[in-house]
């Protein structure tokens, strides 16, 4: 990250606001927080003594969430309170409330709130499964929530359809939010970067930038056919085209059942590149989602190279 700003930014950098992030800046991300945890909960998939266990909504994510940047530092707070919806082995079904879910709550302060549905004394076979497998794997995907929270999400992102339930399989995948929905989806932007068209390549196509904005969990490739991969295969793509203005790959989201197509040209200006995405192909209703993971890349990349502000 380049080195905090000693003054105030003057006014010909107005434009960039907030340039080298001088002022004290607080968004709220809990949309954004929320959408992540319905993608990664409505994932898990865990058996115990027999008994096959999976999360199929997540009816409530509420609280606290938020960024703050002040002189190139990131701080990150959350305090939320989750209720998570579940089925297991023999049609059994019921609910787990977990009052806080915080940035600074540690694995034994976590407090689970196991409801059974219709509770009979023949469903505490499950009731004890649940409560034996469940929490571990609720709490590794809580916390990849402070790895992966952007520098500003949009508060504009929306909740993510719940799946519906799910059964255990012997190779489980993530169900779709809609398997019927269109692939009409499209998104454009036109993001400005405080870099040279060279430099703002390189962090698509070199693989040491790459593993820096994403903070290793991130691959790529420079060539047309290369694999590229961010955020530990929460999206998964292949470049198509690696010219020098111009960005074209398959992309996915890990809960999508096919591919779908971007586009990004970069054209060099006076005091940056312009970077114009194209993202078409993805099933229509994941707007909100496509939007908030494109906005977290671009937003990771200026905080990581300090190319100017946040979106």
């Amino acid at each position: 990250m380049t080195a905090p700003a000693t003054t105030p930014p003057p006014a010909e950098d107005r434009n960039w606001l907030n340039a080298g992030n001088w002022h004290w800046v607080t968004k709220d991300v809990l949309p954004f927080a929320r959408t992540y945890l319905t993608e990664q909960l409505t994932s898990i998939r865990v058996s115990h003594s027999g008994i096959d266990i999976s999360i199929t909504s997540v009816p409530s994510v509420d609280g606290d969430c938020s960024l703050n940047v002040r002189k190139g530092k990131l701080i990150t707070i959350y305090d939320l309170a989750v209720t998570v919806a579940w089925t297991a082995t023999g049609d059994v079904t019921g609910t787990v409330k977990i009052p806080e879910v915080a940035h600074d709550t540690d694995d034994d302060d976590y407090v689970f709130d196991i409801t059974v549905n219709d509770d009979k004394r023949a469903k505490d076979a499950v009731r004890a499964a649940v409560r034996a497998a469940l929490p571990p794997a609720l709490i590794k995907a809580f916390k990849t929530l402070l790895k992966v929270l952007p520098a500003t999400p949009p508060p504009t992102a929306v909740k993510s359809a719940s799946p519906a339930p799910a059964k255990p399989v012997a190779k489980p995948a993530p169900a779709p939010a809609k398997p019927a929905a269109s692939t009409s989806g499209e998104y454009r932007t036109t993001v400005e970067f405080m870099a040279s068209a060279r430099d703002l390549h390189a962090c698509f196509t070199d693989p040491g930038r790459v593993a820096h904005w994403t903070q290793g969990q991130g691959m790529t490739g420079n060539k047309p056919g290369a694999p590229f991969t961010l955020f530990g295969g929460q999206v998964t793509g292949t470049w198509t085209a690696v010219e020098e203005s111009k960005l074209a790959l398959k992309w996915k989201l890990a809960s999508w059942t096919a591919e779908s197509t971007v586009e990004m040209t970069l054209t060099q200006g006076a005091s940056g590149t312009k970077l114009a995405l194209v993202h078409t192909g993805f099933p229509a209703d994941q707007r909100g989602a496509v939007q908030s993971h494109w906005t977290m890349v671009f937003n990771r990349i200026k905080m990581a190279f300090g190319f100017g502000a946040f979106l």
